[in-house]
């Protein structure tokens, strides 16, 4: 498939026919994750409405626990797999922008201009404790998100972890990752390899042969 072709579904789902509609699905595969978390109730899509009527924006995926008022607000970006370092970049720079996106609307419901219209039942909005996450499918981001208090995972990662106990253990696994120790999950070598008549010398990481995956604390 043309990398062209899938950046662009990935940014613009609409006009690219069953290839666009399924980029611009995938956030039903958080949802389906989510959805595994006892105790919980998922939606998707949730309209933030002002109090003219207009519209200003949506919720892509809201998961709560409404025995303890907490919940997780999930902004879905799709972006296909970075193959480089200026396509890490990239990734990382799209995170950002969706950070502010939200953001934006998270400071409007905090001021209470709009209403979030969560399903029937649910606690109020304000009366849940909530956690912000910006979500890809494969990469960690590798910097702090601009906006204060929000994160970044992704799909990969916490399909890694298995199915979350609770909605307060998934919480933190978001916030604090569980990720690889050097000396005991990999550690750094030197190699050395010709190009022409130089030698090059780099690091690289050696993985450990027990393997590792992330784990909820």
């Amino acid at each position: 498939m043309d990398p062209i072709m899938l950046c662009s579904a990935a940014h613009v789902s609409r006009g690219f026919g069953r290839l666009g509609r399924t980029q611009g699905d995938r956030a039903a595969a958080w949802a389906a994750w989510l959805r595994t978390t006892p105790g919980t109730s998922v939606a998707e899509r949730v309209p933030v409405v002002r109090t003219d009527g207009r519209s200003a924006g949506d919720l892509d995926v809201v998961v709560v626990d409404p025995a303890r008022c907490l919940g997780l607000c999930h902004e879905i970006k799709w972006p296909i797999e970075a193959l480089s370092l200026h396509e890490a970049t990239k990734v990382e720079n799209w995170g950002a922008s969706a950070a502010q996106q939200l953001d934006r609307v998270r400071r409007e419901l905090r001021a209470g201009t709009p209403t979030a219209e969560l399903p029937a039942g649910w606690p109020p909005f304000d009366a849940i404790d909530w956690t912000w996450y910006i979500n890809t499918p494969q990469q960690l981001g590798l910097r702090p998100l601009t906006a204060p208090d929000m994160h970044a995972t992704s799909l990969r990662y916490v399909q890694a972890l298995g199915t979350p106990p609770d909605l307060d253990t998934l919480v933190t696994a978001l916030t604090r990752p569980d990720l690889p120790t050097e000396g005991l999950s990999y550690k750094v070598v030197k190699r050395t390899f010709p190009v022409g008549r130089r030698q090059v010398h780099m690091d690289a990481l050696q993985v450990s042969p027990v393997g590792w995956h992330p784990r909820f604390r």
